[in-house]
């Protein structure tokens, strides 16, 4: 928070800001290279864009980054984002309200507002609460690979970016050429886990420029688990009878030509949920008040259009425009006790610069500014349910609210003989919440086969509509985060590569949700300091017998955590929810004949939350092992395009429960048990 001197000065330095990565020792591999056909150097080298706006492989970017390739998607047998997040180090996932999941990183619950997910660069967040919902919302039929920083990004990316920032790149027309579709089917003991069906669609048109034209989509229906849920009141339901149905539905529209890239995304995830705030949700029925599931819906219409102006050899600009218009958290029926039902907008544009000045020398400056606004969809309805009004915002007019934003952010990236040096920053002012500066330092070096790291990166999250909506007086401040990270990498052989990072981290002035479970009202506050400490580590192989990832995560809670609502009142070594280890591995065999044999698996130490009594209780350390057999047609088989795979995931059906990170009423929702899956796909060359 500051003077409006104090923004000159930020938006100077914003601009002026220096970061530096090295090129890359070899040479980069372009998109679209057949990835099992490479060798770990290569796979080394793969370009990035998610660190810096540039493409530079994960060992040379200025933050900690982990990639997963189409081959590695395929293989893990994953049906969505979900199920590749557990392969992640540092990546737990833990439950909200409302039968809705999300992250936590580094043991620090970070689902609202802490994590940017990017589809094809668009971002996907939802407006009112700044979430993210996972659990077969993003399918893996058309991801082509998955870029994360583990670490904060908003000094490129913006808020929403403290935690980490997740880029999903889908197949464009670089990799289809054609047609794909992929049809799978799960099995649970009492209940479909899954039923989807996906379809990818891509085609370069040979004119001037290269026209390129991909779509994709998929539709579907499933459960978060078939167990038996019982509420903070005692009550029992089956999840199998309605309570806990996550249906995902997906367009995606993509457009290049010469310098022009055009993004339509069109998102409608669909839940059940009885769980509700804790107790089970009700419905008015023939005048009776009566448990009923749900209907709940995430629905998103978002795009954007850029262009990519080379002015001379060494400078571009990039315009950009981009929308979204969002109906998140819809809730239709007004007897329901979780009735909600709004819109909003946000309406942007950007501009970014790039200018290789030297031999070694890149500087990137940019501008953002972006209007949100927000509406009742039923003003007549305001108050019904959960569905308040927005009259902390607005009090002459309680059915609307508008916020907006302006940004500076730049950076500088050089080499030099002693290191490649990093300092960078992004400058906001928020029409309410007020400024925030971040500032972004990196050191790294290549050594012949080794890699070193030095980072230190701040971030910040505005508060959204509902957080101000929800906090006493309308009044909240930006939460900040400070990180620091050290990072080593070594390539020990030309088939194995290991690296290993330690961090520390903090959160001054959390936002913090409230929630009183009899009521249901909502609320939001600043509260204190939370943060974190770990080490991650990951190994690499990779050979013409096929591929193994191994992952290692600890993470403990910091001295000066001091929010009552995660801490645990028999220890402050780790924070509510929140499991000490994490061990993860995804591994494949190569066979002839185009077989394969694939594991995934992941261990996650015991936990301590509320339990049903809600009473804290203690979670048993949890071993999730996954197998699959897949079939690839070979290209001179009649079949050609056609791939079989069958598998079990979580092989010995052991409990993973949905805990709640935070004290706020709700028990846990059982986990997903074992899951006997089949999956159907074939490619069509056009």
């Amino acid at each position: 928070m500051g003077s409006p001197s104090r923004w000159v000065v930020f938006s100077a330095l914003g601009f002026a800001s220096l970061a530096f990565s090295q090129e890359p020792a070899g040479g980069v591999v372009a998109p679209g290279a057949d990835i099992a056909a490479l060798s770990l150097d290569d796979l080394l080298a793969q370009p990035i864009e998610v660190a810096s706006h540039r493409a530079e492989s994960a060992r040379e970017a200025a933050g900690v980054v982990t990639v997963l390739t189409r081959e590695e998607i395929v293989a893990s047998g994953a049906r969505d984002l979900s199920d590749l997040l557990w392969l992640v180090p540092g990546f737990t996932q833990n439950l909200d309200v409302e039968n809705v999941t999300g992250l936590s990183v580094r043991g620090v619950w970070s689902y609202e507002g802490k994590v940017l997910l990017l589809v094809d660069g668009v971002d996907m967040t939802d407006l009112l609460y700044g979430v993210n919902p996972l659990g077969l919302h993003y399918l893996t039929s058309n991801i082509e690979r998955l870029e994360i920083i583990r670490g904060p990004g908003s000094a490129i990316h913006g808020g929403n970016a403290g935690m980490a920032v997740i880029s999903i790149i889908t197949r464009g027309a670089k990799e289809v050429h054609g047609a794909e579709v992929e049809a799978r089917y799960g099995q649970l003991s009492g209940t479909s886990s899954d039923r989807t069906i996906g379809l990818n669609l891509g085609h370069t048109f040979d004119v001037p420029g290269q026209l390129a034209v991909s779509v994709s989509g998929y539709l579907g229906q499933g459960n978060r688990s078939d167990g038996t849920y019982t509420s903070s009141a005692g009550d029992a339901w089956a999840l199998s009878n309605g309570g806990a149905a996550t249906n995902p539905m997906l367009l995606n529209v993509g457009v290049t030509w010469r310098g022009l890239k055009a993004r339509l995304v069109v998102d409608n995830y669909t839940l059940t949920t009885i769980d509700g705030l804790g107790e089970l949700a009700t419905a008015t029925r023939d005048g009776a008040t009566v448990p009923a599931p749900a209907t709940m819906s995430f629905r998103a219409t978002a795009g954007d259009v850029r262009y990519t102006f080379q002015l001379g050899d060494a400078v571009t600009l990039e315009p950009r425009l981009y929308a979204s218009l969002q109906r998140p958290w819809f809730t239709p029926d007004p007897t329901s006790s979780l009735y909600y039902d709004k819109h909003a907008l946000r309406s942007g544009a950007s501009v970014t610069a790039t200018w290789a000045a030297l031999p070694g020398l890149h500087l990137l400056a940019g501008v953002d500014a972006h209007r949100d606004d927000a509406w009742l969809s039923q003003p007549a309805l305001a108050g019904f349910g959960a569905n308040p009004d927005f009259a902390a915002l607005n009090p002459t007019d309680p059915s609307r609210a508008t916020l907006s934003s302006l940004s500076a952010f730049g950076q500088l990236q050089a080499d030099t003989p002693v290191a490649n040096f990093t300092l960078g920053g992004r400058a906001e002012t928020h029409s309410v919440a007020g400024e925030s500066l971040v500032p972004r330092l990196a050191a790294t070096r290549r050594f012949d086969r080794f890699t070193a790291k030095l980072l230190f990166s701040g971030a910040y999250r505005a508060p959204s509509f509902e957080n101000f909506n929800s906090a006493p007086g309308g009044v909240l401040k930006p939460e900040e985060l400070w990180v620091g990270e050290a990072e080593l990498g070594f390539q020990a052989t030309d088939w194995a590569f290991v690296s290993a990072n330690v961090y520390g981290l903090r959160v001054d002035d959390p936002i913090l949700y409230t929630v009183n479970p009899g009521t249901g009202a909502e609320g939001y506050v600043n509260a204190g300091h939370v943060g974190s400490r770990g080490v991650e580590a990951e190994a690499r192989l990779q050979g013409a017998l096929g591929f193994l990832r191994l992952g290692y995560s600890f993470a403990q809670a910091s001295p000066d955590t001091d929010v009552s609502a995660y801490l645990l009142a028999d220890t402050k070594a780790r924070l509510r929810g929140m499991p000490g280890h994490k061990l993860n591995l995804l591994g494949h065999l190569a066979l002839p004949k185009g077989y394969g044999l694939n594991a995934t698996a992941w261990l996650v130490s015991d936990r301590t939350a509320l339990g049903s009594s809600l009473a804290d209780e203690v979670f048993p350390t949890a071993l999730i092992i996954n197998a699959n057999a897949r079939w690839d047609a070979a290209e001179t088989s009649p079949v050609r395009g056609l791939a079989v795979t069958l598998g079990v995931n979580n092989v010995f059906d052991q409990p993973l429960p949905w805990l709640q990170p935070y004290d706020g009423g709700h028990p846990p929702i059982p986990g997903r048990g074992r899951d006997i899956f089949f999956r159907l796909g074939y490619a069509l060359p056009l």
